[in-house]
């Protein structure tokens, strides 16, 4: 505590400083250490018996605390791991070295699911070191502890990384496959006697089939549907009914009109007033026939007719 409360007010430190401000905190020592649950901490006496465990035992290895306190922490270690951790626990106590990044698998507790109860064992990289503390019963006597953080191989993240490169190999070997399978591909694949047969059958029925009853006349009127909407009187000889609506529309004026304004070819127009070049109808404006659009030309139209009864109105003289 004394140590922490020098770096607290060394002057290397600046007021603003995140990590002083944090730690001005109230326990704050306690708040890190109990919000690590995804890493496994452990205090360990230098005979290697757990004095201490983090909140992240039982989310990690399903432990208790009380079933691990006073524990033999070889002993929840792999068999073939065993030797090699606890000769390199003993040099870090002997030499006051830091271990760093010792791989081992540890034993999780007996699973309730299965009968008899099994339990698997978990690979974690375990770092740690050795640490002197005043103890609170005799602080003339320090007391030598061993710090231990262990975290589950592979984490989230190495785990993402290795998904990612199987899915990408997985991705590269399916292109493979796939350039091989279009050069083994043929180029074009050619007709059969058979298919072919069978698509000038089925044009010869789709041919036949498609023949009118009746011969079709080469003769058609001129009018437009639309505009010989009565109905003509039942005839036999269908290419003698066709000459006389030609001569019936040649008597009227203005199916005349209507028909030379179908044949001629399409003209241009452009309204002078709003620009539009497309309208149902175009109209006269004051520069002369077709010069407005249909909408355009009923305005002027208007305006002209209100302007002239206007000029008739004030010409006409009063009554005495």
């Amino acid at each position: 505590m004394a140590a922490s409360g020098f770096e607290a007010n060394s002057p290397l430190l600046p007021l603003s400083s995140a990590n002083f401000e944090f730690g001005k905190r109230k326990r704050w020592a306690d708040l890190v250490i109990t919000e690590l649950v995804d890493v496994l901490l452990l205090v360990l006496s230098p005979q290697g018996k757990v004095l201490y465990c983090g909140n992240g035992l039982k989310g990690l290895l399903g432990w208790q605390d009380a079933d691990l306190i006073d524990y033999d922490f070889a002993d929840l270690l792999n068999a073939e791991d065993k030797d090699g951790f606890m000769q390199a626990f003993d040099d870090s106590l002997r030499t006051a070295n830091p271990l760093t990044s010792h791989y081992v698998r540890i034993r999780t507790a007996p699973s309730s699911l299965s009968d008899p109860p099994t339990s698997e064992e978990l690979l974690f990289e375990v770092n740690g070191r050795p640490q002197i503390i005043e103890a609170d019963d005799n602080p003339a006597q320090p007391v030598q502890v061993f710090f231990i953080s262990a975290r589950p191989h592979p984490n989230k993240s190495v785990a993402l990384l290795d998904t990612y490169l199987d899915l990408q190999e997985e991705n590269n070997r399916l292109q493979h496959r796939v350039a091989e399978l279009r050069a083994r591909a043929p180029r074009t694949a050619p007709s059969s006697p058979a298919s072919s047969n069978a698509s000038s059958q089925t044009s010869m029925y789709a041919t036949t089939s498609m023949v009118p009853k009746h011969p079709i006349s080469q003769t058609y009127p001129t009018t437009s549907p639309v505009e010989d909407i009565s109905p003509s009187p039942p005839s036999h000889n269908h290419l003698d009914a066709v000459p006389s609506s030609k001569n019936e529309d040649d008597d009227d004026p203005l199916k005349k009109k209507k028909v030379q304004k179908k044949v001629l070819p399409n003209e241009q127009h452009v309204c002078i007033t709003c620009g539009r070049t497309d309208s149902p109808e175009w109209r006269k404006g004051p520069l002369g026939p077709k010069t407005l659009c249909n909408a355009c030309g009923l305005r002027w139209a208007k305006q002209t007719k209100v302007q002239k009864l206007t000029e008739e109105a004030a010409a006409a003289p009063y009554p005495s």
